[in-house]
């Protein structure tokens, strides 16, 4: 977790593993995007006072964007219909060990890490050290990219890659 801000460094080192489901509901619950209790107008008003509060440019380019928040928050909408218990194990699953080593994937499946240098959600160091195990078959690719801008500005040359290495 070199390089996450302290918020993420615990939530991935031990938050995900070891809080209980009520603590992630109660921490995330709040969230505009969680808020199915709300309109998707409301939703998107609170969110975008929630981006009022943000200083990072990328961050705010995306945040502009009326369209692209809205269809965040329609996908969260759905990411949250049948509650936080998908949610929660989902982050716990991300955290765990999943059983096999990064080094034993596929020799022949070329893949493709994509991460942002301003990014302190997920550090650019998870990709140095994925694509270290990996080998010459990893492509990683550092733009200068937040969490949020990143698969906005990325987008189509990660799909064009996706479809050439197909």
């Amino acid at each position: 977790m070199k390089g996450a801000n302290w918020l993420h460094w615990i939530a991935f080192t031990f938050g995900w593993r070891y809080a209980q489901p009520w603590a992630i509901r109660w921490f995330f619950g709040g969230e505009p995007s969680a808020r199915l209790d709300l309109s998707d107008e409301k939703r998107y008003e609170l969110q975008m006072q929630a981006a009022g509060k943000m200083t990072n440019k990328k961050d705010l380019e995306f945040f502009n964007d009326a369209d692209l928040v809205r269809l965040f928050l329609r996908g969260a909408r759905e990411y949250y219909a049948h509650g936080f218990g998908a949610f929660t194990e989902d982050g716990r699953l991300i955290c765990s060990d999943w059983g096999f080593r990064i080094e034993d994937v596929r020799k022949d499946l070329p893949v493709q890490l994509w991460y942002g240098k301003q990014d302190p959600n997920v550090p650019l160091n998870h990709g140095v050290q994925i694509a270290a195990r990996l080998g010459a078959r990893a492509q990683l690719n550092v733009k200068d990219e937040t969490h949020a801008s990143l698969w906005v500005n990325s987008m189509r040359e990660a799909m064009e890659g996706i479809m050439k290495a197909s």
